[in-house]
């Protein structure tokens, strides 16, 4: 079995069987976790007074480190000597809490540090600091600015000369070299997906550079949210362009940023196509065809109410309603299509 398969059927494992914890999986119920169908196929376990013992699948070892309670025991991910584990990246894990976490999390784990900062672990001091942001007329439209807090609020416990931003309900398996090309371009590299290039409309899913310069960007979006750097509207309008000049903020003049774009672009970004992945989930929203044909007769809040979850893997995918196997891969093929045209930053058209 090969990782992304093991990660697939954790997270179809219940939460009351097992929890992810610090790179650790909690075991809350041993004896029924054996006979679930899908750890069966992860590792055969057994029960001692002191270990569980696991198996190697792959690059990744299944091994106790210690009994917790009675009943509960922990087991930690490993990794050997052959896989890419450095002391040099950071990875914030950002957005909204997923079981997805559990998955992106393990592939991480053999590059460097985690940090996961998703809105479920928001303090009651973070709780009040994005209230006051509404309060303040920040600019917050588009979850913009719950969208950079979970990236400012722990960018002091960044200490690597790397650092990466990446998607808390998405996965990208094998990153050895999306990884090699950030250390080597010294550019913002970032993933193809929903790129579109005009007026700095970057991909925000997935993005790295040195932490120095990543952690000017995430300082410069938030003064610009808060209204203490000024940019042009144009640069306004949606949370990708947002992120985008915030990149390059410090670079260039104001008439250089709005008249120089496709040199900009070149000199300072890096698209790695999805496509370059072993294998990758992201999600996106969707309405029926029948929607998006007709959208200009349809309200806003029927297109609200209509709209679907996709999710969209490298050669295949599923969604969140009930569609027979060749509508979903019609779907599918039609938004992959649609959200991932660049190849790379020389290519595109404004």
């Amino acid at each position: 079995m090969n990782l992304i398969n093991l990660c697939e059927d954790l997270i179809k494992i219940p939460k009351t069987l097992l929890t992810y914890e610090n790179n650790l999986l909690i075991c809350k119920d041993l004896e029924n976790l054996k006979n679930y169908e899908d750890i069966k196929k992860i590792c055969y376990i057994t029960k001692s007074d002191s270990y569980i013992e696991g198996s190697i699948i792959q690059n990744l070892i299944i091994t106790n480190i210690e009994k917790l309670y009675e009943t509960d025991y922990k087991m930690i991910f490993l990794t050997d000597t052959e896989y890419l584990k450095t002391e040099d990246l950071t990875f914030i894990i950002a957005g909204y809490h997923s079981s997805t976490c559990n998955i992106n999390r393990i592939l991480c784990y053999k590059y460097g540090k985690i940090i996961q900062s998703t809105n479920d672990l928001h303090t009651k001091d973070d709780c009040n600091l994005l209230e006051l942001a509404t309060k303040n007329n920040y600019i917050t439209k588009l979850n913009v600015y719950n969208q950079m807090y979970n990236i400012y609020r722990v960018l002091d416990k960044v200490d690597t000369e790397y650092c990466i931003k990446y998607r808390s309900d998405e996965y990208f398996y094998d990153m050895d070299e999306f990884i090699n090309i950030m250390k080597v371009n010294k550019k913002l590299i970032m993933t193809n997906l929903f790129f579109v290039g005009k007026d700095y409309y970057i991909s925000d899913h997935l993005f790295g550079t040195n932490s120095v310069d990543f952690k000017l960007m995430i300082n410069n979006l938030k003064n610009i949210l808060e209204g203490r750097i000024i940019v042009d509207t144009i640069f306004l309008a949606q949370t990708e362009k947002i992120f985008g000049i915030s990149y390059i903020l410090n670079k260039y003049t104001n008439d250089e940023l709005i008249n120089n774009q496709r040199n900009i672009l070149i000199d300072n970004f890096y698209i790695y196509p999805c496509n370059r992945f072993t294998d990758y989930l992201v999600t996106t929203m969707t309405v029926p065809t029948s929607i998006i044909l007709n959208k200009y007769s349809k309200s806003r809040n029927t297109i609200i109410q209509q709209r679907y979850r996709v999710y969209i893997k490298k050669n295949t995918g599923y969604t969140d309603v009930n569609k027979n196997e060749g509508e979903q891969l019609e779907i599918i093929n039609r938004i992959r299509n649609n959200i991932m045209t660049c190849e790379k930053i020389e290519d595109v058209k404004l």
